[in-house]
């Protein structure tokens, strides 16, 4: 499933990235807009219906994609959920960087961050994890493949 709409969607629908004149709006970890939260809602009824029943729920700790699984599975989805940073975005922009794990165990009590690094997002300079870096396409791959051996 894929997350709702973010507050970064709604500006990327304004201001074309790649353009001439685009400028990152330094929406770090960006959230779900109210349609995100009412998509994500929606969903909900669709996950109820799943046969069979889900077995393992893996989602990004990027705060969108714990929103909308919130959202859309509950609480208590019936099933283990691993929090798995391969999961992520390609990192582009603020939006693609995540928060540290304490910050993410106080908005969501119900998912354990205790494996996640504290900067579990790429970065290119680790003394300062908030700098925007675009996620080379090495590493990206590299990352991907992990994923696929998983």
């Amino acid at each position: 499933m894929r997350h709702g709409v973010t507050e970064m969607n709604v500006y990327l629908s304004k201001s074309r990235y790649g353009s001439k004149n685009f400028r990152d709006p330094l929406l770090y970890d960006t959230r779900l807009t109210e349609k995100g939260k009412l998509g994500a809602q929606a969903a909900a009824a669709r996950v109820a219906r799943l046969r069979p029943r889900p077995e393992l729920l893996v989602v990004s700790p990027l705060t969108r994609a714990l929103q909308t699984a919130t959202l859309a599975f509950g609480h208590q989805p019936g099933c283990p959920v691993l929090v798995e940073p391969l999961w992520r975005e390609r990192l582009y922009l603020s939006s693609d960087v995540g928060r540290h794990p304490e910050l993410l165990q106080e908005e969501f009590p119900h998912y354990s961050f205790d494996h996640l690094e504290d900067v579990w997002w790429h970065t290119g300079t680790p003394d300062d994890p908030l700098a925007i870096h675009e996620e080379p396409d090495h590493v990206f791959v590299e990352r991907v493949g992990k994923l696929q051996q998983w």
